[in-house]
C-alpha cells in the first residue's frame, strides 16, 4: 500500500505533500516527522501543496494530528496553502464539516494538480497567509456610517467580511476594530484604517492602510495564537 509523504522544492519554495488512498493516525504522524525535515529547507513564505485526490478514507483519530501540521506550517510562516481534493468524495465532506469550525490558515480547493500549481503563480503577491477565525466579529465605521460583521476570512494585509447589513463601498476608507480575549502578552484589540477593495450586498474585503511593522507582527502572534484554538462546537 502506498504511503503518504512529503517533498520540498527548494527552487520553488515550496512544500508538496501527497496522501494515500487510505489514512490512518500511524501514516499521519510519519507524514508530520517528514514535513517537518522538509520545512527546514525551506524559507519564509513557503508554498504548499496538498494532494488528496485519492485519498478517500481517513481515520477521525488522525485529527489532532492534522492540527498539529497546521499549526507547525503557521508558526514556521507558510504561505499559500492550495489542496487538491475531489468534491465528492467523503473526505471532501469530512474536510468541509471540520474545517468550518476549526481556526487556522484558510487553504485553497481546487480538483486539479495543474490548478493547484496555476492558483499559486496567480496569487504569489500575496504577502501573507489567510486565516479562519470561528464567528470572529468586527467593528467598522466610515463615512457611510457603521456597522458590524463576522469575518470571513483575515490575514496581517486584510480581511474580507460578512456584514450584518449594508457593505461599506469600495474605495472607502473605514475604521476597523477586531477584539480579541484578553491575552497577557498578546493583542487584545486590533483597530487600523483599511481601504475597501471589493463589495457586493453581503461582502466586502478591505486593505490595511499604512500599518506599522511591528503592528502586523502583533497581529501575525495573535492570529497563529487563535489558530492552536481547539475545535469549537
Amino acid at each position: 500500500m502506498k504511503k503518504s509523504y512529503a517533498k520540498a522544492d527548494t527552487n520553488l519554495n515550496r512544500l508538496y505533500i501527497k496522501l494515500a488512498k487510505r489514512l490512518t493516525k500511524k501514516d499521519l504522524d510519519n507524514l508530520y516527522t517528514d514535513i517537518r525535515f522538509c520545512v527546514a529547507d525551506l524559507q519564509p513564505g513557503f508554498n504548499v501543496i496538498t494532494d488528496l485526490s485519492e485519498c478517500s478514507i481517513a481515520a477521525l483519530n488522525g485529527v489532532s494530528t492534522f492540527r498539529k501540521i497546521s499549526n507547525f506550517l503557521i508558526e514556521n510562516r507558510v504561505g499559500i496553502v492550495v489542496r487538491v481534493m475531489n468534491d465528492d468524495s467523503i473526505l471532501f465532506r469530512q474536510f468541509i464539516n471540520l474545517t468550518s469550525r476549526m481556526q487556522g490558515y484558510k487553504p485553497i480547493n481546487v480538483s486539479t494538480l495543474e490548478d493547484a500549481e496555476s492558483k499559486i503563480i496567480e496569487l504569489s503577491k500575496r504577502s501573507a497567509p489567510r486565516f479562519c477565525l470561528y464567528q470572529q466579529q468586527i467593528e467598522y465605521h466610515g463615512a457611510g456610517g457603521q456597522g458590524s460583521g463576522i469575518i470571513v476570512d483575515i490575514s496581517t494585509s486584510g480581511c474580507a467580511v460578512t456584514p450584518d447589513a449594508e457593505s461599506p463601498k469600495v474605495g472607502e476608507e473605514i475604521s476597523i476594530s477586531i477584539s480579541f480575549k484578553n491575552h497577557e502578552e498578546l493583542l487584545a484589540e486590533f483597530t487600523t484604517v483599511a481601504k475597501v477593495v471589493k463589495a457586493d450586498s453581503n461582502f466586502f474585503a478591505v486593505q490595511y492602510v499604512s500599518l506599522a511593522a511591528e503592528q502586523k507582527e502583533q497581529l501575525w502572534n495573535r492570529l497563529v495564537h487563535e489558530s492552536r484554538c481547539t475545535l469549537r462546537a
